[in-house]
C-alpha cells in the first residue's frame, strides 16, 4: 500500500524537476536568440518564408489539379448523358461465324 505523502512529494519533484528544465531551455534559447546575428535572423526568415511559399505553391496546384479532374469529369457526365442513344436491335448486327 503506497503512502499518500510519499506520492505527492513524488510528484511535487517531478514538478519542480519539470520546470528547472523549462526554465533552462527558455534561458538557452533565449541566449541562443541574442547571440544570433542579424545573418541568423535573416535567415531563419528566409526559411520561413521559403517554408510559406512552398506549401502555398503545392496547395494551389492540388486546387488546381482536382478542378481540372472534376471539370472533365462533369463534362464526361453531360456528354454521356446528352448523346443521342441507338435503338436497341435483336441479334447481331453482322454475321460473325464463330
Amino acid at each position: 500500500m503506497t503512502d499518500v505523502s510519499s506520492a505527492t512529494s513524488t510528484t511535487g519533484r517531478l514538478r519542480s524537476f519539470l520546470q528547472q528544465q523549462m526554465q533552462y531551455w527558455r534561458m538557452y534559447l533565449s541566449r541562443q536568440s541574442r547571440k544570433m546575428g542579424l545573418e541568423g535572423k535573416l535567415r531563419q526568415a528566409l526559411m520561413l518564408v521559403s517554408a510559406v511559399v512552398m506549401m502555398t505553391m503545392l496547395m494551389a496546384g492540388f486546387l488546381l489539379f482536382n478542378l481540372v479532374v472534376l471539370s472533365a469529369a462533369i463534362v464526361g457526365g453531360l456528354l454521356a448523358l446528352l448523346r443521342p442513344r441507338r435503338p436497341i436491335t435483336q441479334g447481331p448486327r453482322h454475321s460473325n461465324p464463330f
